[in-house]
């Protein structure tokens, strides 16, 4: 099989890609040419091996429906991860052992006390 049999057409590529752009403008987020040709790409191979067809037809079931329900996965995603959010009013929910609370405590202490200037050796 030629590399070109592999991955999405140049046209189809371009012009998905600037849906998908537009796709994520709308709902308030940014996404590189770059990135969407790689995501395109990627969606484009996993479909074809998932459903064993060619590169071709696989585009065929990126429609702008399914590139909706992609973008709607991302932008929850990332909301779900709250970028940009008030750190200190969010919930404290990280866990820590409690060997590594005493190395973080430990840590602190000694960048703490006095005549350190902080440097780590």
């Amino acid at each position: 099989m030629s590399p070109s049999s592999t991955r999405p057409g140049r046209a189809w590529l371009e012009e998905r890609a600037e849906r998908l752009i537009e796709m994520v403008n709308d709902r308030g987020m940014t996404m590189t040419d770059q990135a969407a040709h790689q995501l395109l790409t990627e969606r484009v191979q996993a479909v074809a091996e998932r459903m064993r067809v060619g590169v071709r037809q696989a585009q065929t079931y990126l429609t702008d429906e399914a590139l909706a329900g992609v973008v709607d996965s991302m932008i929850d995603t990332l909301a779900d991860e709250a970028p940009g959010a008030e750190l200190a009013t969010e919930p404290r929910t990280a866990t820590l052992t409690v060997g590594t609370l005493g190395r973080l405590l430990a840590g602190l202490a000694e960048v703490n006390r006095p005549g350190s200037d902080g440097d780590l050796v």
